[in-house]
C-alpha cells in the first residue's frame, strides 16, 4: 500500500498540467464544477490517496505486538473499500482518455474495462514475479498451488484484456 500512496501521489502531480494555471486549484476545491472530468479525478484520487493512508496505518498497527482481532477485521473492512475504489480510479482515467475524439484509438467506450484489465495484468504479473524472486532469494515461501492459481488467473486476466484490445481494433477499422 506504500506504493499505492506515492503512485497516487504522482498521479496528482500529473494533474497539474491539465489545469493550465497551478492558481486554479483552489477553483477545485471552492467552485467545483461536477460536470467536469477532472473534478472527478481530482476527487477519485483524493479519496483513493486517504484510502491507501488508512489500510498502510491498519497493517502497521496490526504488525504490532498485541494487535487485537478487531485490527484484522478493519485490515479486512479496508480492502473490501479500496476494491472498488481502484476500480474507480482506472474507470476516471480511462473516462479522461475517452474523451479525447482528437485520439481515434482513445475515443472509445471500452477504455474503462480496458484500463481495469491492464491493471490486474500488470499488478497481478508484478506480485507473481516479486513472490518468486522473494522465494528464489529465500526470503519468502509461496506455496506451488498459490503460485499455480496465481498463474492461472494471470492467464484469464491476460485473455479477457486481449478481448478487448482486439474488440478495440475491430471497432478502429475505417
Amino acid at each position: 500500500m506504500g506504493g499505492a500512496c506515492v503512485c497516487v501521489g504522482r498521479a496528482a502531480l500529473f494533474l497539474l498540467p491539465d489545469m493550465g494555471r497551478v492558481d486554479r486549484i483552489l477553483d477545485l476545491i471552492l467552485i467545483p464544477h461536477w460536470s467536469s472530468p477532472l473534478i472527478w479525478d481530482v476527487t477519485i484520487i483524493t479519496l483513493y490517496a486517504t484510502i491507501s493512508l488508512v489500510y498502510l496505518w491498519l497493517h502497521v498497527r496490526e504488525d504490532r505486538k498485541g494487535a487485537t482481532p478487531g485490527d484484522h477485521r478493519a485490515v479486512k473492512a479496508m480492502a473490501y473499500v479500496a476494491l472498488p475504489a481502484a476500480i474507480a480510479i482506472h474507470s476516471v482515467t480511462a473516462w479522461i482518455f475517452g474523451l479525447q475524439s482528437a485520439r481515434p484509438y482513445w475515443f472509445s467506450e471500452i477504455m474503462a474495462p480496458l484500463f481495469v484489465t491492464s491493471a490486474l495484468v500488470s499488478g497481478l504479473s508484478l506480485l507473481l514475479l516479486a513472490l518468486l524472486l522473494l522465494q528464489r532469494l529465500r526470503l519468502y515461501r509461496v506455496a506451488t498451488e498459490t503460485v499455480t492459481w496465481l498463474g492461472g488467473l494471470l492467464a484469464v486476466f491476460i485473455a479477457v484484456q486481449k478481448w478487448f484490445i482486439r474488440g478495440m481494433a475491430e471497432g478502429m477499422k475505417f
